[in-house]
C-alpha cells in the first residue's frame, strides 16, 4: 500500500475527520498517551518515531515486531482501524468517481442521440422555413409589375409609364398643361416618402418575424437565422441579403415597443438604442438592487424611443448624444474626460512638492500657510490643501506602482505579504488511473521588486520555494520603478 497522506480519524460522538499524516501521529501520541519504548538492542525509541514505525508497517501488510506488539496492542488497534477507514473511504470514492463515469457516458450516448434527431429534424424545418422565405420574395417581385400598373391607373390624363429594358420612364403628352405636370410631380414626391415611411416599418416587421422564428424554435438564435436565411437565399436566387441585418432588425424589433415605432423617424436611429449595452448584474449584487436598476435604464432607453415617436427627433446624427448621455449614466460608457491625464513623473513632482511645501514652507510668510508664485502672482495655499494635493499623488503612485494586472496583484495584497492560491492535491484514483483532486487554499507569500540596484559583492540569498517562483531581479541596473509581484 502507498504512504497515506492524509487519515481518516473518528472521535467519541462518531464524526469523521481527515488530517495530514503528520498530524495523525502526533494526535495519536497525545491521546493515547504513548510512552517511548525501550529495548536493550536499539536503545529508547520515541513515540512519535514509534507510531510512525507501526503506520508504516500496517500500511506494507507487514507484521509488528512481537516486543511492540506486546507493549502496544492498543495503539497498533486504533491504527489499523484508521488505516482500514481511510482505505475503505479511498476504495470507496473510486467506486463512486467509476459509477459517475458510467452513467455520464450513457447520459452523453443518449443525449448525442436526441440531438441528433433533433438537428436532423431541425434542418428539415428550417430547410422548408428558407423556402418559404424566397417565395414570399419571389411574390413582392412579382407584385413589383402590378403596383406599377396601379400607378399608371392613378396619374392624370396624358401621362404614361413606359418600360425599356429592365427599367421605367415616364412621359407626358405634347399637350400636357402645366397643372397637369405639377400635379404629377407633387403625387410621386409623396409616394416616395410613402414608400420610404413603409421601407422604415419593414425591417421592424422583418424583426418580428425572425423573433417569432425563434420563438417556435426554427432556428435557436437571431444570428443562426439570419445566416441560414441568407445563404438559401443567396445560394439559390443571387439576391444578396447580409445575415447581420437580420439580426439587428430582431433585436430592434425586440426592444422597440410598438407604440414607438414612428414610420417618419430613420430606422437607423432606432437602430442605435438598441445597439447599447443592457446593463449586466454585478457578483455582489442582489436580485432586487440588480432589478431596479436594469429598470430605470429601460426607462431611459424607452424615453429615447419616446423623442423619435412624437417626432422630437428623427435622425440618428441627433439621437447618438442623448443615446451616449444614457450610457453614460448607467456606466455603460466612460465619460470623455475634459482635464489632462496626469503622468506618473508629474505625479511624483506633485508628491514631492506637497510634502516640501508641508515640512519646509509652512508660516514662512504668513502663518499656517505656504505662498507660491506665479509669474507676478503671489498664490496662498493652505495646509490641508496641500495635504490633500499629496495624499491624491500618492495614492496615484501607489496604484500604478504596486498593481500588477498580469498577476492579478493590489497595493494591499503587498501590504498583506501574501495572496490566496488554490491547489489540487491527488486523495485517489478512478478506474481508469486517473487522480482524483481535491482543492484546498493555501497562502502564498509575495514580494515587491527591488527597486535598487542589488551589489555584486553580496552573497546570493538562500533558495527559498518563493524565492525560486519570483521573477529574478537584474544585477547593477538601475532601479525599476514599477512594482512586481512575485509569487
Amino acid at each position: 500500500m502507498k504512504a497515506l497522506e492524509k487519515l481518516k480519524i473518528e472521535n467519541e460522538a462518531g464524526e469523521i475527520g481527515e488530517v495530514l499524516r503528520k498530524d495523525y501521529i502526533g494526535h495519536i501520541v497525545k491521546e493515547l498517551d504513548v510512552q517511548p519504548y525501550v529495548t536493550e538492542e536499539n536503545g529508547t525509541t520515541a513515540p512519535d518515531k514509534l507510531v510512525s514505525f507501526i503506520l508504516k508497517t500496517i500500511e506494507a501488510g507487514q507484521d509488528i515486531d512481537e516486543g511492540v506488539a506486546s507493549e502496544y496492542g492498543e495503539v497498533i488497534l486504533r491504527i489499523q482501524e484508521d488505516v482500514t477507514r481511510t482505505v475503505d473511504n479511498q476504495v470507496d470514492k473510486k467506486a463512486e468517481a467509476e459509477a459517475a463515469k458510467a452513467k455520464k457516458a450513457e447520459e452523453k450516448a443518449a443525449r448525442e442521440k436526441e440531438e441528433k434527431e433533433k438537428a436532423e429534424a431541425l434542418v428539415l424545418t428550417q430547410t422548408e422555413f428558407a423556402k418559404s422565405a424566397m417565395a414570399g420574395a419571389d411574390q413582392a417581385a412579382e407584385e413589383f409589375a402590378g403596383e406599377v400598373e396601379e400607378l399608371i391607373g392613378s396619374l392624370q390624363d396624358g401621362v404614361t409609364v413606359v418600360r425599356n429594358g429592365t427599367g421605367y420612364g415616364l412621359t407626358f403628352a405634347t399637350d400636357a398643361d402645366k397643372d397637369t405636370v405639377g400635379s404629377t410631380l407633387g403625387y410621386l414626391l409623396q409616394k416616395s416618402q410613402n414608400s420610404t415611411f413603409i421601407g422604415n416599418q419593414i425591417q421592424f416587421w422583418i424583426g418580428d418575424t425572425i423573433k417569432l422564428a425563434v420563438d417556435r424554435g426554427i432556428y435557436s438564435t437571431a444570428s443562426e437565422a439570419g445566416k441560414h436565411i441568407a445563404k438559401v437565399i443567396s445560394d439559390t436566387t443571387g439576391k444578396k441579403v447580409e445575415p447581420i441585418s437580420l439580426d439587428q432588425y430582431k433585436r430592434m424589433a425586440e426592444r422597440t415597443p410598438i407604440e414607438y415605432r414612428n414610420p417618419k423617424a430613420d430606422q437607423t436611429a432606432y437602430l442605435a438604442i438598441t445597439q447599447m449595452k443592457v446593463p449586466r448584474k454585478e457578483a455582489a449584487e442582489t436580485d432586487d438592487a440588480f432589478k431596479a436598476r436594469l429598470g430605470e435604464f429601460e426607462k431611459d432607453r424607452e424615453g429615447l424611443q419616446q423623442k423619435l415617436a412624437v417626432g422630437e427627433v428623427t435622425k440618428r446624427k441627433d439621437i447618438i448624444p442623448l443615446r451616449d448621455a444614457v450610457a453614460i449614466k448607467h456606466g455603460m460608457m466612460k465619460a470623455p474626460s475634459d482635464e489632462p491625464q496626469i503622468s506618473i513623473g508629474q505625479q511624483f513632482q506633485l508628491y514631492f512638492h506637497a510634502s516640501y511645501g508641508l515640512t519646509n514652507l509652512l508660516g514662512v510668510h504668513k502663518p499656517e500657510v505656504a505662498l507660491y508664485k506665479d509669474g507676478s502672482d503671489v498664490i496662498t495655499v493652505t495646509k490641508e490643501e496641500l495635504e490633500e494635493i499629496q495624499a491624491s499623488a500618492l495614492a496615484h503612485l501607489t496604484n500604478a506602482l504596486y498593481t500588477e494586472a498580469s498577476f492579478g496583484m493590489t497595493p494591499l495584497d503587498f501590504s498583506r505579504g501574501y495572496v490566496h492560491k488554490v491547489v489540487k492535491t491527488e486523495v485517489a484514483k478512478d478506474a481508469d488511473g486517473k487522480p482524483i483532486m481535491e482543492e484546498s487554499k493555501v497562502k502564498n507569500l509575495i514580494y515587491p521588486r527591488a527597486f535598487f540596484s542589488k551589489p555584486k559583492e553580496d552573497a546570493a540569498p538562500a533558495a527559498t520555494p518563493e524565492a525560486d517562483a519570483a521573477p529574478a531581479a537584474a544585477e547593477e541596473k538601475p532601479a525599476k520603478k514599477k512594482a512586481l509581484a512575485t509569487a
